[in-house]
């Protein structure tokens, strides 16, 4: 079948079939080496329409080839790494979504009111993980909840003040995120004690989604410049109320940046 035919029978372009074969996903079964036409048999149009599919489905041309060349243990390897990308995107678009909505509801680019002050040293105990930017939020409760469990097996009291430091990512993304409390108790599994200097901080109280914290921390970065000033240290949210028992639209966290 000549390419326009056959790029008709299977509801594609024939952009597409020769982008195709340029990718060496499908290569055409003839190619007249007077005219340079593309001709194509019947049965490769099984793998054609699995191309546009999966295409549809925003997996790369890399994953592609792995898919029609794979036995079915690697195949399901490459659709779960697709899911798992999928499902961060998806999650990602909710929280930009989420945010979109309370620009509007403030009728401000910037609804955050930044501040500084001098932060005092403190002495925390602290559980530090290593997860992803993508997956810092999610990543971070885990932690926190994971270090105030740790402290009830302990036979210590649920803390009045719970932190989570985060690291600058590094180029790929990686991170280290310290989820803190001022219990000082080094025999609490799994933790160490951190020594925080006294510094001075631009912060912010931000009421509402932990998924919407982007919001102040673009706020307060802004504020930093404008003031002539440096980011000098980690990232740090304080949690002012327990996610538990409080409503989202209640929850109250200072974002806090150290500056020099």
């Amino acid at each position: 079948m000549p390419i326009g035919r056959f790029a008709a029978s299977c509801r594609l372009s024939i952009k597409a079939l020769r982008h195709y074969d340029e990718q060496k996903l499908l290569i055409p079964a003839y190619i007249d080496p007077n005219t340079g036409y593309r001709y194509y048999r019947r049965d490769q149009a099984h793998t054609a329409v699995a191309i546009s599919m999966l295409r549809s489905l925003d997996f790369s041309i890399p994953m592609i080839k792995q898919l029609l060349r794979a036995e079915t243990s690697t195949v399901d390897s490459v659709l779960d790494q697709q899911a798992e990308q999928l499902s961060r995107e998806l999650a990602h678009k909710k929280q930009a979504l989420a945010s979109v909505r309370r620009l509007q509801r403030e009728q401000s680019l910037l609804p955050h009111n930044v501040k500084f002050r001098t932060e005092p040293a403190r002495r925390v105990l602290a559980r530090t993980i290593e997860t992803h930017v993508e997956d810092m939020l999610e990543d971070s409760t885990v932690a926190t909840m994971a270090l105030i469990d740790s402290l009830s097996t302990a036979g210590i009291e649920a803390p009045d003040f719970v932190m989570c430091i985060n690291e600058m990512p590094d180029q790929d993304g990686v991170l280290n995120v310290h989820a803190c409390t001022n219990v000082v108790n080094d025999e609490v599994p799994e933790t160490r004690l951190l020594v925080l200097d006294a510094t001075p901080v631009a912060w912010c109280l931000h009421q509402g989604a932990y998924e919407e914290l982007g919001l102040a921390y673009h706020a307060v970065f802004a504020a930093i410049q404008v003031h002539g000033h440096e980011q000098d240290g980690p990232m740090r949210e304080v949690y002012l109320n327990d996610p538990a028992d409080t409503p989202v639209e209640q929850l109250l966290t200072e974002v806090i940046v150290p500056i020099g």
